[in-house]
């Protein structure tokens, strides 16, 4: 499967597209789920995979940051709150508690049973509806020109952009991404080490 390197101007055009797109009512022309772009923001900050970001419940988040509890054998870590990611956090919560709102849902009482984030009837989203949202979306993105084809990512390639653009030495990233073996951040990390000419 090709690797797409994402750039950060790939990033933001697709990102402000997938937010114009959310704001949208719901299956109107050129509506998306308002929860693509915040999928994809807490992805990328958190070095998640788009399974482990569907399976966000709110009792993950801690006053040092967002607990990331890894499938795949990876080490569960804690990604610390900046701006951004709390305000994605904060943003994605008040939506679900909308559409639970609307949909007259009963909220429940433990943190750990509400999922960050829930679909227009207020069930739990599935990645399963967030990759068919997502292939729809990316699709036409490129029709409207947003991006190119060349462009074109996976919500897969969020994680690999958020290895890649992690300061900090290979240990620092692999922290960081929870990988176990060095070997996996191969698949990962795509920057280039920056090193010293010999004798120096």
């Amino acid at each position: 499967k090709k690797q797409t390197q994402v750039t950060d101007q790939t990033y933001i055009k697709l990102i402000n597209y997938a937010k114009v797109c959310g704001n949208l009512q719901p299956k109107t022309p050129g509506s998306a789920p308002y929860y693509i772009w915040m999928v994809l923001e807490i992805a990328y900050l958190c070095r998640l995979r788009g399974i482990e970001v569907c399976n966000l419940t709110e009792d993950k988040a801690t006053e040092q940051g967002l607990i990331c509890e890894r499938t795949k054998g990876s080490r569960t870590n804690i990604a610390e709150w900046n701006p951004r990611l709390r305000a994605v956090w904060d943003l994605a919560i008040k939506k679900r508690d909308e559409i639970w709102k609307k949909q007259k849902r009963a909220i429940p009482l433990k943190p750990e049973s509400r999922p960050l984030f829930v679909n227009i009837s207020g069930d739990p989203l599935k990645k399963s509806a967030v990759d068919s949202a997502w292939q729809r979306f990316i699709i036409r993105a490129i029709d409207d020109n947003i991006i190119t084809k060349e462009e074109r990512f996976s919500p897969h390639d969020m994680k690999r952009k958020g290895a890649t653009d992690t300061k900090g030495t290979r240990h620092e990233k692999q922290e960081a991404t929870g990988h176990r073996s060095a070997a996996m951040m191969d698949v990962y990390d795509k920057s280039v080490s920056l090193v010293k000419p010999s004798g120096e």
